[in-house]
C-alpha cells in the first residue's frame, strides 16, 4: 500500500491559536511528544508572525553555542521572537526567561517548545506563572487531514507525521521500530526515567496488552517482578511524555459503587500496533483486540478534538452500567459515547442504564462509517468524522 500523501495536504488545527496568544502572552509553550511536528509548526509561525525570528535547537552544541551568555544574547535579540526547541535540555533558562520578560511587558518574545518532562513544566510552572501559555502539539488529529487520508490509514498507521506520510507499511514499521527504539534509549532516560531500556521496552509492551483495559499496577508489577509503586512511576513518565493516555473514571454524585481505577490507553494507534506485533489491517481485522484498538483510537480523536472543551471519563458501576465516555464540564455530564466497530452496532443495555444514571440528553455510538440515524432512546449512531466535525465547528 503506497503513500502518496504530504505535509502540504495538512493544517494544523493549533497555528492560529498560537497566533493569537503571541498577541498575549510574553511566553508560549508548545508541548507534544516527538515527532509530532512542532518545529515544523515553529518555522510557519515563524514566517506569519509580523516579526523577525530566531530559531535555537537546544539539541545541537552550536546553538547551546550562542547561550553561552544567554543573558546577552537575549537581550541583543529582544526585538525577535525567539524559539527555543527542546529547552528541557536548559531548563536554568526559564528563571532567565521570567526576569527578561518583566522587564518589558511586550508580548510573543519567545515560544519554546519542549517534549513534556516534569522538569520542564515544573521549572516553567515555578518560574513563569502568569507569563506563559500552554498548548499541547499532538499528533495528526483526524479533523486536520485531507479527506483523501482514509480513516484506515490514519488509524492503523498513527499520526506521527514520520509513520501516516510514509511511503509504504514497510517503511511506517521502521520508522516506529525507530522512534520506540530511539525513547526506550535516549528520551525516556532523558526525562528523567533513568532505569534500563529493555525494561522501559518490555513495560511499554505490557503497557500495550492491556490498552482499553483496567489500570492494575500491583497486577502489572507481579508479572514484570516490581513493585507497584515502581510500575506507577514508570506509568507517570509514559503519561508526561505523552505516549499514554489514563482515562478517568466519571463519579459525580453517583451513589451507586462505581469503578474507580483509569482506563488505560497506548496514545498514537501506530505505535499500539507496532507494540502488539500487528503489521497490516489484514491482520488487525483478524485480531481479538481489534475493538480496543478502534476504541483507544477513538478516544484519541475526541480527546484531541474536544478536550480543550470537554473534560473526559470513563462510567462503569458494579452493577454493569457502562459507557467509554462521559463529556461533562464543570462536573455536568453532557453527552455518552460507547464505541464501537461495526456497521451495525449492538447496543448494550448497560449503555443505556448509564444513559439514566447521568441524565445525559446527548447520547453517541460511534462508528468508523455510514450514514448516522437514531436508535431507541435517544441515541445516536455516528461516524467517526461527522461526530467530530457536529462538536468541532
Amino acid at each position: 500500500m503506497d503513500n502518496i500523501y504530504n505535509c502540504a495536504m495538512i493544517i494544523r488545527n493549533k497555528f492560529e491559536e498560537i497566533m493569537a496568544v503571541l498577541d498575549e502572552f510574553p511566553v508560549v509553550a508548545m508541548i507534544g511528544p516527538r515527532q509530532c511536528g512542532k518545529t515544523t509548526l515553529a518555522k510557519e509561525i515563524s514566517i506569519s508572525c509580523g516579526k523577525p525570528s530566531i530559531y535555537l535547537d537546544l539539541e545541537l552544541s552550536s546553538d547551546l553555542a550562542k547561550l553561552e551568555n544567554a543573558e546577552l544574547y537575549l537581550k541583543a535579540n529582544q526585538d525577535k521572537l525567539i524559539i527555543l526547541d527542546e529547552i528541557h535540555h536548559k531548563p536554568n533558562l526559564f528563571s532567565l526567561i521570567r526576569a527578561l520578560v518583566d522587564q518589558s511587558n511586550s508580548k510573543g518574545r519567545f515560544l519554546v517548545l519542549g517534549s513534556a518532562s516534569p522538569q520542564l513544566l515544573q521549572q516553567s510552572a515555578e518560574s513563569l506563572t502568569g507569563r506563559i501559555y500552554y498548548i499541547e502539539l499532538s499528533t495528526f488529529s483526524l479533523p486536520e487531514l485531507s479527506s483523501t487520508i482514509s480513516i484506515n490509514d490514519h488509524w492503523f498507521r498513527g499520526g506521527y507525521p514520520g509513520a501516516l506520510l510514509a511511503k509504504n507499511l514497510i517503511a511506517t514499521d521502521r520508522w516506529l521500530n525507530a522512534y520506540i527504539r530511539n525513547y526506550t534509549s535516549r528520551d525516556l532516560p532523558d526525562l528523567g526515567l533513568k532505569v534500563s531500556p529493555l525494561l522501559i521496552d518490555r513495560f511499554w509492551r505490557i503497557v500495550a496488552s492491556y490498552h482499553g483495559g483496567i489500570w492494575n499496577a500491583s497486577k502489572i508489577g507481579s508479572v514484570m517482578g516490581l513493585s507497584s509503586h515502581t510500575i506507577s512511576r514508570y506509568l507517570y513518565f509514559m503519561k508526561e511524555a505523552f505516549l499514554v493516555h489514563e482515562l478517568t473514571p466519571f463519579e459525580g454524585s453517583s451513589l451507586k459503587r462505581l469503578v474507580k481505577a483509569p482506563k488505560i490507553y497506548i496514545r498514537d494507534s501506530g505505535i499500539l500496533h507496532n507494540l502488539v506485533n500487528i503489521k497490516s489491517m489484514d491482520v488487525l481485522h483478524g485480531d481479538g483486540r481489534i475493538g480496543a484498538s478502534w476504541e483507544g483510537y477513538v478516544v484519541e480523536q475526541i480527546y484531541k478534538t474536544l478536550g480543550p472543551v470537554f473534560e473526559l471519563n470513563y462510567y462503569r458501576t458494579h452493577n454493569g452500567a457502562e459507557c467509554d465516555l462521559v463529556l461533562s464540564r464543570n462536573g455536568v455530564p453532557e453527552i455518552t459515547v460507547e464505541i464501537k466497530y461495526s456497521s451495525h452496532p449492538t447496543i448494550s443495555r448497560g449503555f443505556f442504564e448509564c444513559i439514566s444514571d447521568l441524565g445525559t440528553r446527548q447520547n453517541f455510538v460511534v462508528v468508523p462509517f455510514g450514514d448516522a440515524y437514531p436508535v431507541r432512546d435517544g441515541v445516536l449512531v455516528v461516524g467517526i468524522r461527522e461526530f467530530l466535525e457536529t462538536f468541532s465547528s
